[in-house]
């Protein structure tokens, strides 16, 4: 059963939470992995829930979840359940793919059992009406490179700086690895990043890593965290400087964000890592704490000059000198 906790806080006062939970007493699920996505689908100016379900979607195992579920948001913490198509069991991410200025969503899935086009790719895409209870396929050529296994996380990013979204997914477990199509535009999709190889633990993203003005992709996989984008849909690896390679199924939880206000870092569920603009300065920084380290010494200032000590042994590790 899904659970929601509203955080609320006066000004300069402890956070509480307070549980929202009614609205999600039923459809009942399973178990097993999935994701939920937050985005205002409907338009109405409060934020909604989506999932295509755990393990037990489409309707098996007890769960009532079958394709594409919405929970819409009245922005006082309840919700209203709909849901349409007969698949699931993946991931799910939301954007607005052919620029109607309606919210669209894009789902990778271990269950693709639909009878329909809507449903029966491991990989794809469909339009909203601004509803967020009807949905249009629009995913000709997407999951059809060698994936059968299942596809998982997505993401929504435009890769080749043509103003419009494409994709970027990451596979459900092992071998169908990690793959990006281009948005033509018409409902079909270019491949430009087919790896079939290796096992994958579901997260993707997009991110500038290396701030050229160009989406990146960090992902959870066996064979590597971040992809580095040209701007024309080609991707090269660009792990240099993270620490091993994550064991089996890569880093596990990979995200991207901006850990210190200067670039985009990369983080796992067990570690971070910054990005090579921000190693950059912290090695420029390492001569300017040595002295000051020095100087502290000198004038008897222990306790400060071990702490300069320890800052330069941290830019030593992070800069992998």
């Amino acid at each position: 059963m899904l659970a929601m906790l509203v955080a609320m806080a006066a000004a300069g006062q402890p956070i509480s939470y307070t549980e929202k939970s009614g609205s999600f007493a039923a459809p009942a699920w399973e178990i097993g992995r999935t994701v939920l996505t937050i985005a205002d689908v409907n338009l109405d100016g409060h934020p909604d829930l989506l999932s295509i379900g755990d393990h037990g979607s489409p309707f098996f195992g007890g769960s009532q979840i079958g394709g594409i579920a919405v929970w819409l948001g009245d922005g006082k913490g309840n919700f209203s359940h709909a849901q349409t198509g007969s698949f699931g069991y993946g991931g799910i991410a939301v954007g607005d793919v052919n620029n109607d200025g309606l919210q669209d969503v894009a789902y990778g899935m271990h269950h693709n059992w639909s009878a329909t086009d809507f449903g029966d790719q491991v990989l794809e895409v469909a339009l909203g009406d601004g509803s967020g209870m009807s949905w249009t396929p629009w995913d000709d050529n997407l999951g059809l490179q060698g994936q059968w296994w299942g596809m998982f996380g997505c993401a929504l990013a435009d890769f080749d700086n043509d103003g419009w979204l494409d994709l970027a997914s990451n596979a459900f477990g092992c071998c169908d690895g990690i793959h990006a199509y281009l948005n033509n535009r018409d409902g079909s999709w270019t491949p430009v990043m087919t790896r079939l190889e290796g096992n994958s633990d579901m997260d993707i993203q997009g991110a500038d890593f290396n701030n050229d003005g160009f989406m990146d992709i960090a992902t959870s996989h066996q064979h590597g965290s971040t992809w580095l984008g040209d701007g024309k849909g080609g991707f090269t690896i660009g792990d240099a400087g993270l620490p091993g390679s994550g064991g089996l199924l890569g880093r596990v939880g990979v995200s991207a964000g901006d850990i210190d206000g200067d670039g985009f870092g990369i983080c796992s569920s067990n570690k971070s890592w910054l990005s090579k603009r921000e190693l950059d300065n912290f090695t420029v920084s390492l001569p300017i704490f040595l002295l000051i380290g020095i100087f502290l010494h000198i004038f008897k200032q222990f306790s400060l000059s071990i702490f300069f000590c320890i800052m330069i042994a941290i830019c030593n590790i992070q800069a992998g000198l």
